[in-house]
């Protein structure tokens, strides 16, 4: 097994640039697709097809994830309160500013119903999106009031697992890469349909976090066979999910390890020229880096006035309309970040974080 020899505090970055450009990366694939998706729904005269290759930003937003979590905890593992410290500023991390966009669609959909196109409001349902416990939607999906927050199940769940590791002290890339790889197993005795909400964590999607902490251990240890065993138990798990439901199709699985791989080499190559890429990454592609998490929470209240407009005016354009979209979706994310997320959060740490915490890598999932 080839090794090298533990990445030393001065070979650790304090910040990522390559992997806040990436987050832009993937937020903007996410943006780009929904803009379609608008476009198609809301533009007179009917719109482009779906675009939907995008929402393999969700994927990348994942592994970033798990590589941000392993590599910002160091400090914190072995500790007393570790995990109180990671449970706190994952909160301030997650629930501001998606409380926030989930009130401004609340809002919209009390004020103006015929603007939302895929929720019907109940206050048990408002209650679960806004703590995130996955509940059924009217459509019969298991997503919150303001869409996008599905993804932040998987990532609350994610956490949970992973505040439970510093809770024990135990390695976390060993315990919850267990505990994930028991849940993507776990999807082939999920029903397809009528089952608890909760067990939508049983689900191969989880395994995107394992690769993101895979590498993540690689750049604190440098051990190759860490990311060479991960990705060949990940695939393991892929193909045995379909051998025990019997459903075992070798394109469609193809194509989902292709996925995992690609996304995961990706990844790994961002990785690896940070060494180049640190200070040489525009500072435009890394301001809207550190803003991509409300480039993404946003983007679904305001992109969708580009395609309205253009219906009213009788301009049928899908390109004009697409542009229009992400435009928006830009100038909304840059305000919203410069002028309530940045300085809310600079606040909320100072109240609820001890002053004398460790550095932490200004890359946050």
């Amino acid at each position: 097994m080839m090794e090298l020899a533990p990445a030393t505090k001065s070979e650790r970055f304090r910040s990522y640039d390559g992997v806040q450009a990436l987050r832009f990366v993937a937020a903007m694939l996410v943006v780009v697709t929904h803009s379609t998706l608008y476009a198609s729904e809301r533009l007179a005269g009917g719109g482009p097809e779906v675009w939907d290759f995008g929402a393999i930003g969700v994927e990348i937003f994942f592994v970033i994830s798990g590589f941000v979590m392993i590599v910002s905890t160091i400090k914190l593992v072995g500790t007393t309160t570790g995990w109180r410290e990671f449970g706190i500023r994952r909160v301030i991390r997650i629930y501001p500013m998606y409380w926030l966009a989930t009130t401004v669609k609340l809002v919209i959909a009390i004020a103006i119903p015929a603007a939302v196109l895929h929720s019907v409001l109940t206050p048990g349902y408002v209650a679960y999106s806004y703590l995130l416990i996955p509940t059924y939607a009217a459509d019969g999906e298991v997503t919150p009031l303001l869409n996008v927050g599905w993804t932040l199940m998987y990532e609350m769940f994610f956490y949970i697992l992973f505040m439970i590791a510093l809770l024990f002290r135990v390695k976390p890339f060993i315990y919850v890469g267990a505990a994930l790889s028991l849940f993507a197993l776990g999807s082939a005795f999920r029903p397809e349909s009528g089952f608890n909400p909760l067990l939508i964590f049983f689900d191969p999607i989880v395994l995107y976090f394992l690769l993101g902490m895979a590498i993540g251990q690689f750049v604190l240890t440098r051990r190759f066979n860490v990311l060479a065993l991960t990705v060949a138990w990940v695939l393991f798990l892929k193909v045995a999910t379909g051998l025990i439901t019997g459903q075992f199709d070798i394109w469609q699985t193809r194509s989902s390890m292709v996925t995992l791989v690609g996304v995961f080499l990706v990844m790994l190559l961002v990785i690896s020229c940070e060494p180049w890429l640190h200070g040489r990454v525009p500072k435009l592609l890394l301001y809207f880096g550190a803003a991509s998490y409300v480039l993404y929470l946003f983007h679904p209240l305001v992109a969708p006035l580009a395609p309205l407009a253009l219906a009213k005016l009788h301009v049928h354009s899908a390109v004009l309309s697409i542009l229009g979209s992400i435009s928006i979706a830009l100038i909304a994310a840059a305000v919203i970040y410069s002028f309530v997320e940045k300085p809310l959060t600079r606040r909320l740490n100072a109240k609820f974080l001890r002053r004398n915490q460790a550095p932490q890598p200004t890359v946050t999932a």
